[in-house]
């Protein structure tokens, strides 16, 4: 990794100077570079989640090409593909980025891996301004599929090192033979499969290796774990690209790394970097953040101006040679085997390397000092040879005078320049001394003969004590707090007893005031000839906002940043603890899947600020609620109860019934009061799942299906719901394919007028046939509104329902009228008017033919500013608008009279008890004295018996509609029909 920074530094400097000196040139920057003065928006579109270390190191890569880009706004987006691979999720996902960037200019798109590129092509032209596309992390295949018919677009691919890897191996495990190579049976998973087989095939046939491949990729992660725990030493494993095991449970690949390297008996190998700290012994490894630095460089050339395509798709060598120190030690492989320029992790603390120009040079001080107190001692010496000589040769000092003078001289200069070492030898202690002021650490001394600890004056500093007081091991040892005592012994006999090449602990230790730090100590230890410690040197160093920081960063990680509650990851760790200990002791569990419900209509009434302060109102409601029990926030307005120990299931709904009732209650948010309704879903371990993915996904069906029969709801989930989904998607599928394959028809359905008989319009039905099957439309519309499927549904019923109509008028019947029902969906785009203008002008038709019905419901959900513009304009241009299924929304006649309304269809529901009551009590007579008051006209649906049709007449009902005229009617019959009219 260190290599990929230092290539960093040094390439962005590069690409930064040059960007500087295109700009002071002044005009060379195209007007489409990033030199202009309004900011660049840059889209990041990835695929999985946040937090996904393979998705986050090519974020980090792309943001570090970035780094000196001015007047630059970046956006980043998870897709979180890997948690929720469904239609619906990039449904949402259109939704929710639509709403965010539509009418914002996107510059540059970026995405990372096949999902994100997939989305991002399909949707490019409608939200994100058709902007050019750079990818990375994509395999060549898979590129060249999801390019086709596509432009504007380039990137690096993808490319895995397997043969690499496999001569690392060689390298490291000389006795290897068996490949054991574990993949997912996804694209990327048997691509990364197919790779090493290859790559044994080639190294076989070219370096005459024997090597045997054996792929585990249809086994069970924990078949894989008792299939790795036989393997011989003349094996090895080889982790591909790896998400759902054989059995179809999808897993975390670090998680999965993890437990396959804890349980092997032989060096697990991986493909990629982002598994190296995860017990993998490490290999040639594809990087993530070298993948997102040329996908950077790509996106910085278009930037500039180069155009896009004129760039070929990079094929770049993305590797690291990545080794795991731990794993190294583990399988006792020799250091000396670890290539050159190889990134190591977990590499030892190393007293000698870290301070080894240190120790050099205070030895060679020291050497100097011991040689000038060498020559010091002997002119001692000499001088004292010189005073005998004089004592003894009294006569001969006249004549050695000179010689003596001489002498004097060279020991004044002698000690002169002894006083000069004194100097420099005090110098070189204040030095020595100063060096272990300025480090980091406290060092220290333990003499392990004698028990005496000799510490720097850090130590008093960081602690408050003075050396004599903590002078003993015993006293050091009475200071550490006692639930970190027995770590500290472990560490220390580990150590001492040759068990680890170096002592690390982490620990606290009480200072002088009372009060607990936590230090990290470090140290060596030193054994004489027998293997007898009797000296250790180490460091101590101070670790607790470190400490404060890990706690603040764990619990972020873990709880909701706006509701401090539990978030998505901290509920599945504790209910997968839970079921563990339930499983042991044979109780239940419960899961509660909580949304509130209409919480859009609240963010859009009164802004997203309120949204969050009632959310965070109603976890503390729910807080109070649950007690002993958990709750956790799992995102927007969803909400995940854990109910645990339970003895029977009504306990459960006892308790949703709790939470029911806080809700029956108004919210008081900064005093104002709030009034929600929550719709719940609750599944049950172990009867409706054993683990946390089947639970969360029961619950959640069992809470949708709450909300689809009226929301403010408790549903428990049983099977038939899990048919009615999969029942529900089938449709889905093959809705898509219906519309392809044109299997839809229409009928018609007469509208008549009750007093002459003569047909005074039609209503287009629409029906799917499928395999000589008809399929009414209760089983699809709803289907195709969540979809978004019935606006191409809507289109071709309007076109087709036209079409007929100018047949009907060719053929005489010139007065007649067509009725289409459309949605709220339908409303909603842009040029719905301009469309149904041209329908009708394609087919020559007059606009006050055409008679567009909506439902009352649909009125009084969607019905905003745009809609209520649209239907305006629709009137205006002389269409007819038609309420529908009048009576079921409870909609008033005054709100309907504000509407370009100028039909009103009364439900089946008010025509079926016509006869069972009195004139007086029966309100469908009111209703249609009341429309017609309005200026609307009435058309009577459902009406299947003669007194129904007489009643209506009463009332002068305008037209009627039902069985007791006609059925709905394919083409040819409803011209049969009218040819009856003709001639009578």
């Amino acid at each position: 990794m260190s290599k990929v920074f230092d290539w960093y530094k040094k390439e962005g400097r590069s690409i930064a100077i040059i960007f500087v000196i295109i700009t002071l040139l002044g005009g060379v920057v195209p007007a489409s570079g990033f030199a202009v003065q309004e900011p660049v928006n840059i889209l990041i579109l990835n695929s999985y989640h946040q937090g996904l270390k393979w998705t986050d190191d090519q974020t980090e890569g792309i943001l570090k090409k970035f780094h000196n880009l001015s007047e630059q706004l970046v956006y980043i987006e998870y897709i979180d593909w890997k948690r929720y691979p469904t239609a619906d999720h990039l449904d949402h996902l259109f939704t929710n980025l639509a709403a965010k960037y539509t009418d914002k200019k996107i510059d540059m798109l970026l995405t990372t891996d096949d999902i994100a590129l997939e989305f991002a092509l399909k949707h490019r032209e409608e939200i994100f301004s058709n902007a050019p596309i750079v990818f990375s992390g994509i395999l060549k295949s898979s590129a060249d599929v999801l390019l086709q018919g596509h432009d504007r677009v380039t990137g690096v691919y993808e490319s895995l090192d397997s043969e690499g890897t496999l001569k690392l191996a060689l390298q490291l495990n000389p006795q290897l033979r068996n490949v054991y190579i574990v993949h997912d049976l996804s694209e990327s998973g048997r691509s990364s499969g197919e790779d090493v087989t290859k790559s044994i095939q080639a190294l076989n046939s070219n370096q005459g290796t024997n090597l045997v491949a054996y792929s585990l990729s249809v086994l069970g992660i924990e078949e894989i774990m008792q299939k790795v725990t036989t393997l011989e030493k003349d094996s090895i494993v080889i982790i591909g690209s790896y998400n759902m095991d054989g059995d179809g449970i999808i897993y975390s690949p670090e998680t999965a790394a993890r437990q396959i390297s804890e349980s092997s008996s032989v060096p697990v190998y991986s493909l990629y970097e982002f598994l190296l700290d995860s017990g993998v012994i490490g290999g040639n490894l594809v990087s993530g953040l070298l993948q997102g630095e040329y996908a950077g460089e790509q996106a910085l050339r278009v930037l500039a101006g180069q155009n896009i395509t004129e760039l070929p798709i990079l094929e770049k060598e993305t590797f690291v040679t990545g080794l795991n120190y731990n794993e190294l030690e583990r399988f006792a492989i020799p250091k000396d085997l670890i290539p050159e320029n190889s990134i190591v992790i977990n590499k030892p603390f190393s007293f000698m390397d870290t301070y080894r120009t240190l120790v050099y040079t205070t030895s060679a001080v020291f050497l100097v000092l011991v040689f000038l107190i060498g020559v010091l001692l002997a002119n001692v010496r000499r001088r004292k040879r010189v005073e005998r000589s004089l004592r003894t040769s009294n006569e001969e000092i006249s004549a050695m005078h000179e010689e003596l003078t001489a002498t004097e001289e060279e020991l004044r200069s002698q000690f002169d320049e002894l006083i000069d070492h004194q100097h420099q030898l005090k110098k070189t202690q204040e030095l020595y001394q100063l060096v272990l002021d300025a480090a980091i650490d406290t060092i220290w001394d333990w003499d392990m003969i004698a028990n005496t600890r000799v510490f720097s004056t850090k130590t008093l500093d960081a602690l408050g004590y003075y050396g004599e007081e903590i002078q003993r091991i015993e006293d050091w040892m009475s200071l550490i707090h006692p639930e970190d005592l027995s770590s500290f012994q472990h560490n220390l006999a580990e150590h001492l007893t040759m068990k680890t090449s170096r002592y690390f602990s982490d620990y606290r230790i009480k200072d002088k005031s009372g009060a607990y730090k936590w230090i990290r100590s470090f140290g060596k230890v030193m054994f004489d000839e027998s293997g007898t410690p009797y000296r250790m040197v180490g460091s101590h160093r101070d670790i607790s906002i470190l400490k404060e920081q890990e706690l603040k960063i764990g619990h972020l990680a873990y709880h909701d940043s706006l509701t401090g509650l539990p978030n998505r990851a901290k509920i599945q760790e504790i209910i997968e603890r839970e079921i563990e200990i339930a499983s042991k002791n044979g109780t239940m569990l419960a899961i509660l899947f909580l949304d509130v419900d209409n919480f859009k209509m609240i963010n859009d009434s009164f802004g997203h600020p309120m949204g969050d302060r009632l959310l965070v109102a109603i976890s503390h409601c729910l807080s109070q609620i649950v007690e002993n029990n958990v709750v956790s926030r799992l995102a927007g307005d969803e909400f995940l109860i854990l109910i645990g120990n339970i003895s029977e299931k009504q306990d459960a709904v006892r308790f949703a019934d709790m939470i029911m009732a806080k809700f029956e209650k108004a919210i008081s948010v900064e005093n104002q009061l709030c009034y929600v309704s929550a719709s719940i879903g609750i599944s049950y371990y172990p009867d409706d799942g054993d683990d946390y993915e089947e639970l969360l996904i029961n619950a959640d069906t069992a809470m949708h299906r709450a909300k689809e029969i009226g929301k403010r709801q408790i549903v428990v989930f049983d099977q038939e719901m899990k048919k009615a989904v999969a029942e529900k998607a089938e449709i889905q599928n093959n809705l898509r394919k219906a519309i392809v394959n044109e299997e839809f028809i229409l009928h018609y359905q007469p509208q008549v007028d009750p007093y002459t008989g003569r047909v005074l319009g039609l209503e287009a039905l629409i029906r799917w046939q499928k395999d000589d099957t008809l399929i009414p439309p209760n089983k699809f519309i709803g289907i195709a509104e969540e979809t978004g499927l019935i606006v191409p549904i809507g289109d071709w019923v309007l076109k087709r329902a036209c079409a007929f109509l100018k047949r009907m008028h060719d053929m005489g019947h010139h007065e007649l009228t067509m009725a289409v029902n459309i949605s709220a969906l339908q409303l909603q785009e842009e040029e719905f008017v301009e469309n149904v203008l041209q329908v009708l002008q394609e087919n020559g038709l007059e606009p006050n033919r055409l008679e567009l019905e909506i439902t009352e419901t649909m009125l009084i959900e969607f019905l905003d500013k745009k809609i209520h513009n649209v239907l305006n304009s629709l009137k205006e241009n002389r269409i007819k608008i038609s309420l529908d299924d009048f009576g079921l929304g409870y909609s008033s006649l005054n709100y309907i009279k504000q509407l370009p309304i100028s039909t009103l269809k009364v439900d089946k529901s008010f025509i079926d008890d016509i006869h069972d009551a009195q004139d007086c009590k029966n309100l469908t007579g009111m209703i249609v004295t009341l429309a017609h008051q309005l200026g609307l006209k009435v058309v009577a649906e459902g009406v299947e018996r003669p007194e129904q049709k007489e009643y209506l007449m009463r009332y002068k009902c305008d037209a009627i509609q039902g069985y007791l005229m006609s059925k709905p009617l394919p083409e040819e019959q409803v011209i049969d029909l009218l040819k009856g009219h003709l001639q009578s």
